[in-house]
């Protein structure tokens, strides 16, 4: 139990994206949509706690994530909305792996900020 707590804030909310990203592929369009959405959201909020909450001038740094998220966001919507025809499968696989690369680089950008 003492172990649960000694987890930090940060691994928590990475863990429970990549719960969400993992889930992705046994979905219908408009949950992916909605589920994109959420990791956006969840993400977006941590740039502005981490704007909040941390004592350096880092204003412009945020931005630039902040604006990374969007136009991921944006992305995979996108892409989502146009599905290539053909192999769907391949196309989903590949929408998710760019989904976790993605998103593990905006949780890295967030942890140096």
């Amino acid at each position: 139990m003492a172990d649960f707590f000694a987890v930090s804030e940060e691994t928590r909310i990475f863990v429970n994206l990549n719960a969400h990203l993992n889930i992705i592929c046994k979905m219908k369009r408009k949950d992916l949509k909605k589920h994109i959405n959420y990791l956006s959201g969840e993400l977006l909020a941590e740039c502005i706690a981490a704007l909040d909450f941390t004592k350096k001038d880092n204003r412009q740094d945020v931005e630039n994530v902040m604006m990374g998220i969007v136009k991921m966001q944006d992305d995979l919507i996108c892409r989502l909305s146009h599905v290539e025809p053909g192999s769907t499968k391949l196309f989903f696989r590949k929408l998710h792996s760019d989904m976790q690369s993605r998103t593990d680089e905006i949780i890295e950008q967030i942890r140096n900020l």
